[in-house]
């Protein structure tokens, strides 16, 4: 797990990412803000984003740009129900599939199993108390150790984060960085990479074309 937890906790010199202290979250107001808009679809504004492609990963025919990396297109090849699952749970909360299942890959490479030093857990590397908080503000049991529940809270939470500082690029340096450290530190390098990188995934996941295959 050490090279995971390297990639996983990537800028997180404060330990407040995304998954940071529940004081963190509070003191922006961040999940009081965006939960009653962003928890689901119909909720906000406008229909919620579409999940790409069908959820039976047999039906699915995956047409790659140049601009995925061999890891991820294995990935993508070798995991199709995977990456429904995950695509399916942030549609179903309103947030862009893409850009959650880029975050979640550079954040985990889509392992539920994975676990950083904090106690992170799984595909966003939600901790356990974040999604408490969370749970309580929707009133709904969400398990961080469940993939989509998981992907709820880290949806729930980007989301969020992005109403909130206007950009989905700000939205990603919170979540790497934590917000607090953000706002008083300006961003870190090291988060401006991670933030550049994952729009670059998604940019790239948005022009994967999905298909069903010949049955």
């Amino acid at each position: 797990m050490g090279d995971l937890r390297r990639r996983t906790s990537l800028g997180r010199a404060d330990g407040s990412g995304p998954n940071g202290a529940v004081g963190t979250v509070l003191a922006l107001g961040i999940v009081v803000l965006g939960v009653a808009l962003l928890a689901g679809p119909g909720i906000g504004p406008g229909a919620a984003p579409t999940a790409p492609g069908p959820a039976d990963p047999d039906a699915v025919v995956v047409s790659l740009p140049e601009a995925i990396g061999d890891e991820l297109a294995a990935a993508l090849e070798g995991h199709s129900d995977k990456r429904a699952a995950i695509a399916e749970a942030a549609a179903a909360r309103g947030a862009d599939p893409h850009l959650v299942l880029a975050l979640a890959w550079h954040e985990s490479r889509w392992r539920q199993d994975a676990r950083s030093a904090r106690g992170a857990v799984g595909v966003m590397q939600v901790l356990p108390a974040t999604a408490e908080v969370i749970s309580g503000h929707l009133d709904e049991p969400l398990d961080p150790d469940r993939l989509a529940d998981n992907v709820a809270v880290g949806a729930i939470y980007l989301s969020t984060l992005e109403a909130e500082l206007g950009s989905p690029r700000e939205a990603l340096l919170a979540y790497n960085q934590g917000p607090v450290r953000l706002r008083e530190e300006g961003p870190l390098p090291v988060s401006e990479r991670f933030a550049d990188e994952v729009l670059a995934t998604r940019e790239a996941l948005s022009e994967v074309r999905w298909g069903y295959a010949d049955r």
